[in-house]
């Protein structure tokens, strides 16, 4: 366990924005770990990009990461993660990958073995899902629904309108006719709509959250969080390939506080 005398840099990777609220929440809970959160926002929908720019981008993310000094890395954006090709590159860090933290608790969780995914299309092509959770459990049966739209509802802020609504109702429509006991939320986008996601999957069906399990791990190394303030103890640096308006505009509902951001580029 990390004790409280030790300085950590944190580097939080993401495409958007989903794990932005992860990073905040780091930065707000153990004032011994610094954060650097960069989001390639110049490619958004980052799902619904090809495979190749996909690991372009994670490569990119990672190389710039390093050189900021960050010697763990969370991959928050599973389109990402579900892409990465090799781990040669990722010599000296460690990488949290929550795509991997997800399929074994959800392959433990599920009563019946039936698994649903809701995730970006990139994440449905790359097969990681089902390979991941059925080299844990070989008898599950794990089913996987894109879900595009829910990046432009939460950007447009009509998640909780009549027809965000019905947007989730038939992205989980093909889960709930397969009977899934157990849904993996393959896409960190997700974290606004989980009660909604909830009512409509079904009370019965248990909801796993990659990057609270991420969260869980934290914990582990750090010990129990010993503060509770909504505003960072340590700091937080917030990087972005592209701060257009949509982007500042979602990061600052994400986070309910006027934010400030470092364009860069990769």
């Amino acid at each position: 366990m990390q004790t409280a005398s030790e300085s950590v840099k944190i580097g939080v990777l993401d495409a958007d924005l989903g794990g932005l609220p992860l990073a905040a929440a780091i930065a707000s809970r153990w004032p011994m770990v610094s954060v650097c959160y960069l989001a390639d926002t110049a490619h958004r929908p980052l799902g619904e990009r090809s495979p190749g720019l996909v690991r372009r981008c994670l490569e990119a993310g990672i190389d710039r990461l390093h050189r900021l000094g960050t010697t763990r890395i969370i991959l928050a954006s599973q389109t990402m993660a579900a892409l990465r090709a090799s781990e040669a590159s990722e010599a000296g860090l460690s990488i949290i990958d929550p795509v991997q933290l997800a399929a074994i608790a959800a392959a433990d969780a599920s009563p019946g073995g039936r698994i649903g995914v809701i995730a970006s299309r990139a994440t449905v092509d790359s097969g990681v899902y089902p390979q991941h959770v059925q080299a844990h459990r070989p008898d599950a049966r794990v089913h996987t629904v894109a879900a595009p739209l829910v990046g432009p509802l939460l950007d447009a802020g009509r998640e909780n309108s009549p027809e965000g609504r019905m947007i989730v109702k038939k992205n989980l429509h093909r889960l709930k006719v397969r009977q899934v006991d157990t849904l993996i939320l393959g896409t960190s986008r997700c974290g606004p709509m989980v009660s909604l996601i909830q009512r409509k999957i079904g009370r019965q069906v248990r909801l796993i959250d990659p990057l609270a399990l991420v969260r869980q791990r934290l914990v582990l190394q750090f010990g129990a969080e010993p503060s509770s303030s909504p505003e960072p103890t340590s700091p937080l640096r917030l990087l972005v390939t592209d701060d257009g308006p949509v982007v500042m505009q979602a990061c600052q509902r994400l986070l309910r506080r006027r934010v400030e951001v470092e364009p860069i580029r990769l």
